[in-house]
């Protein structure tokens, strides 16, 4: 390379058995930037909001994207990203943890005595604690009305399964409970209510749990969460793209 009448010689030697790249730059050109790690952060669906307003001078909006994935209950957050190193902030919504243990509307099919099992621990989450203590009562008894059942049956029809329907279209308790308890993971309780349904098999007595009402509080809530993060970001002026 040379430059006016200087000129200068460079010895390159490769390493044995391989290559040595040379770079020559002339003049003003671009700065080369270390490659600097992605800043990556998760939480729950507010925390692109939470990280954001902490530090709102830190971005320009004309260099930051959100993005709304309704079907995976996500919101992304870009900042930065014509730069060499933009961040990334994730909020997700996850179903709570011990909401997911009843298994509502769902397809599990609890056996009496596990349900009963089950629901002994779970008083925290009636705000009606008679109501709970009266729930326990009344799935003991109707557990021993089914065992009374199938010991007293004649066999005048053979069937065991026969025998259990009749006992329980007999039943008389109530099938309604009350819950409160969060639908999602760090989000406030809620209240609905969950009915019982029942079903039989020749092998005994099934329970399902249903409620209409989680059904569209569990819509409701996470179109009114996943709105409140695109209102804040769209009065804040970035991008807001929608996937689903």
């Amino acid at each position: 390379m040379s430059t006016g009448s200087e000129s200068k010689k460079i010895n390159i030697t490769p390493p044995e058995g391989g290559t040595t790249e040379l770079i020559i730059r002339e003049g003003a050109a671009p700065i080369v930037h270390e490659k600097l790690a992605l800043a990556q952060y998760k939480g729950r669906l507010d925390t692109p909001q939470q990280y954001h307003s902490k530090k709102p001078d830190y971005y320009k909006p004309q260099d930051c994207t959100l993005v709304i994935n309704k079907d995976e209950q996500t919101v992304t957050f870009y900042g930065q990203e014509r730069e060499h190193n933009f961040t990334k902030v994730v909020g997700k919504l996850e179903g709570d943890p011990d909401l997911a243990k009843y298994h509502i509307n769902g397809t599990k099919r609890w056996g009496i005595k596990e349900l009963l099992q089950f629901l002994k621990t779970q008083r925290y989450f009636f705000d009606d604690k008679e109501q709970h203590r009266t729930l326990l009562v009344n799935l003991s008894q109707f557990s021993a009305n089914i065992q009374t059942a199938i010991e007293d049956k004649n066999n005048d029809d053979g069937s065991k399964r026969k025998v259990l329907e009749r006992t329980i279209s007999g039943v008389e308790m109530n099938r309604v409970f009350q819950l409160t308890i969060p639908i999602f993971k760090g989000y406030k309780p809620k209240v609905f209510k969950v009915e019982i349904g029942l079903d039989s098999n020749d092998s005994g007595v099934l329970i399902y749990l249903l409620s209409e009402e989680l059904f569209e509080l569990a819509r409701h809530e996470r179109d009114a969460l996943i709105a409140k993060e695109e209102q804040y970001f769209e009065k804040w002026g970035c991008a807001v793209i929608t996937e689903s």
